[in-house]
């Protein structure tokens, strides 16, 4: 009689170290990634807020127009008057004080320094208005631009403080 032996079967998983090592790594890739990540998001904050007033901004022109009135874009502590900070949010407004569209407070680390805007019934402005838009996490700034004919833009800037002037938009 023929005694048959179990066949040996290949090593199957993986060992501990194995494992250990390959979390090592993965936590040292997420460590380089992370930094980074909070950048993308920070700007991807800057260019949300700067598209939500420029899209505020064309709004209003196209009101302003349309209604043969003046409306504004200003910042709003209430949502129903203009009057506190641009952080707080902001309302499109009509001469008339009838609120035509609210913005959301900004993010908290989002800030936006610049003047009220008010458009004439034929959608201009007396002059080239200007709003900085920056973030300490972010490696820019955006400006949105408002041209005395009412033209709503937005431009990458470098990064100052809020609290000295507003950039310049690079070229």
């Amino acid at each position: 009689m023929r005694v048959t032996r179990p066949a040996i079967l290949p090593n199957q998983g993986f060992t501990f170290i194995e494992v250990m090592v390959v979390l090592a790594i993965i936590v040292i890739i997420a460590s380089i990634a992370a930094p980074s990540m909070q950048a993308l998001l920070a700007g991807n904050r800057l260019i949300s807020v700067s598209n939500s007033l420029v899209g505020a901004m064309r709004y209003a022109r196209s009101e302003a127009v349309t209604s043969n009135q003046s409306v504004s874009v200003c910042s709003s502590a209430d949502q129903a008057s203009c009057g506190g900070s641009w952080a707080d949010g902001a309302v499109v407004l009509r001469a008339d004080n009838t609120v035509l569209r609210v913005l959301p407070a900004l993010p908290g680390d989002v800030t936006v320094v610049g003047n009220d805007i008010q458009f004439n019934a034929d959608g201009q402005l007396p002059a080239l208005t200007t709003l900085a838009v920056s973030s300490e996490d972010a490696e820019s700034a955006r400006t949105v631009r408002i041209t005395s004919i009412g033209q709503a833009t937005v431009a990458s800037a470098e990064y100052t403080s809020p609290d000295t002037t507003t950039p310049e938009p690079t070229p």
